[in-house]
């Protein structure tokens, strides 16, 4: 079983992460791999999480929170992006005279355009991934888990033999937020509420593991999966590989340690 609850892969870096530990796998410009520890016990941020990811559906809103603090910068610009491209591109209908029929095609306009938007934004970021080192850090990230998980052998000939599709990747949770952001966006009239919910309720369906539930989540995960392979991870090589085993050796040393009060 893994001992790690998340993964995240940059243009150089590999990261893991347990409920106590972060650790940060990089090359350095010189090329060699450098580490960094970060304790979530001495972060109050960390420390919060630790005690809402037990509450369910209080967690999710906590889910976007941590998200945002990760990646805010890139956030902003996303979101910036659709405001700026939202308001060029709707001032057409705000223009026509206010009636009721008016307000539906506005609301309905809205819908399609962020649908179109996330499209957009996912093909671009796919793109991005494809094409520059990340998708292989990222399909590092996810063997060496599958490895461990699988064998509790991290060798680097071990690792190669694993699949870079990981059943707990991110990916698999964006499909179902946006699964339930399309299903609220239908009968709610504000995106962002539809979005948090989405949030929300996806990320507790994504945290289902029971054998009678799971078999009937199996077709979003096959999207998941697709996405996966074919757009946000490329075959990795064994430079990739290799800093992805010291992010989880690392990890490993300092799990074992705290477990035996070290």
């Amino acid at each position: 079983m893994s001992i790690v609850i998340g993964g995240r892969a940059g243009i150089n870096s590999v990261s893991f992460s347990t409920n106590e530990t972060k650790v940060k796998a990089y090359r350095n410009k010189t090329g060699e791999i450098k580490i960094n520890v970060t304790s979530k016990k001495k972060s109050i941020f960390g420390q919060i999480g630790q005690k809402l990811d037990k509450i369910p559906f209080i967690r999710g809103i906590w889910m976007i929170f941590e998200g945002y603090l990760d990646s805010w910068k890139t956030i902003l610009f996303i979101f910036g992006i659709y405001l700026a491209t939202l308001f060029l591109s709707s001032r057409f209908i705000t223009k026509m005279p206010s009636s009721i029929g008016n307000k539906i095609v506005h609301h309905t306009f809205l819908i399609w355009y962020t649908y179109i938007l996330i499209i957009l934004l996912l093909v671009l970021y796919s793109l991005f991934i494809k094409f520059s080192p990340v998708g292989k850090y990222h399909s590092a990230e996810h063997m060496v888990d599958n490895a461990f998980e699988k064998s509790k052998n991290i060798s680097i000939n071990n690792v190669i033999k694993y699949s870079r599709i990981h059943h707990r990747c991110g990916t698999n949770l964006c499909v179902f937020i946006i699964l339930f952001y399309i299903i609220f966006s239908l009968f709610i009239k504000s995106l962002i509420l539809s979005f948090l919910l989405g949030c929300i309720f996806g990320y507790e369906v994504y945290k289902i593991n029971t054998r009678w539930i799971s078999p009937f989540l199996r077709p979003i995960y096959i999207i998941g999966y697709f996405l996966q392979k074919n757009l946000f991870t490329t075959p990795p090589d064994k430079e990739h590989l290799l800093v992805a085993k010291a992010a989880y050796e690392c990890i490993l040393k300092i799990h074992e340690a705290n477990k035996n009060g070290i």
